[in-house]
């Protein structure tokens, strides 16, 4: 391998490296944006190719239900929640998510950061 093809592959390592920690900030910022962040659950966290990261969890509302939802940071680092964001949610998430590939990083940023 030559010398340019080693920073090629380091270079591509770290932007990698610097996606997952934005997916994991942002399980974090989701957790303790809740009403209770002690019942927020996790329950799927997709890391795209185009640095997005696609999340889907429980959180408890307002009444004391535990309700499903989602959330997505974009590729620019913009975190849009479902019930929150409407359209732009739905926008980003259509761009980002519905597309196969990526990451799942739940387990590791549920052992990692959440717990």
């Amino acid at each position: 391998m030559s010398p340019e093809q080693k920073a090629q592959k380091a270079a591509a390592k770290a932007k990698h490296d610097a996606q997952i920690q934005q997916a994991a900030a942002g399980a974090l910022a989701l957790k303790r944006g809740m009403k209770d962040p002690t019942a927020f659950e996790l329950t799927s966290l997709v890391l795209k190719t185009d640095g997005s990261a696609c999340y889907d969890y429980r959180a408890k509302n307002t009444f004391g239900a535990i309700l499903p939802s989602s959330a997505v940071v974009t590729s620019k680092g913009k975190l849009l929640l479902q019930e929150r964001d409407k359209n732009a949610f739905v926008k980003a998430w259509n761009d980002a998510c519905t597309k196969d590939g990526g990451d799942d990083l739940t387990v590791l940023v549920k052992r990692t950061i959440l717990e």
